[in-house]
């Protein structure tokens, strides 16, 4: 029996799926990435709008006795995260405002330099 010759065709080809593998990989954590950071920001947005809307509630319902800005500061104090910015206005008749402001970092795609 004599030894086969290697195929020309495929001695060209040889090591050519581990760069396609590297580069999947990459996109795979990247987009890993994505849906982890971006499922983690849309968490924060809806703890921060919920903290806004107890607030605000309690603002409100502070408006008739003028003790609305006591109760957007204990209803914040009582429900937000530590590092939340809080801010509150009145506009002198009917409506109160809140805005909360949450940094929120980033897990997986702070690796590719989104933070």
């Amino acid at each position: 029996m004599t030894p086969q010759e290697p195929n020309p065709t495929k001695a060209g080809q040889v090591g050519q799926t581990l760069p396609l593998v590297v580069m999947m990989m990459f996109v795979l954590i990247g987009v890993a990435g994505l849906a982890i950071d971006l499922g983690n920001g849309y968490l924060q947005r809806r703890s921060t709008q919920n903290v806004a809307d107890a607030a605000a509630l309690a603002g409100a319902s502070g408006v008739p006795t003028g003790t609305w800005s006591a109760n957007v500061s204990q209803y914040a104090t009582s429900n937000d995260e530590p590092g939340d910015q809080v801010s509150s206005s009145f506009n002198g008749r009917d409506t109160v405002t809140v805005t909360v402001t949450r940094t929120v970092p980033t897990y997986l795609l702070g690796l590719f330099g989104k933070h």
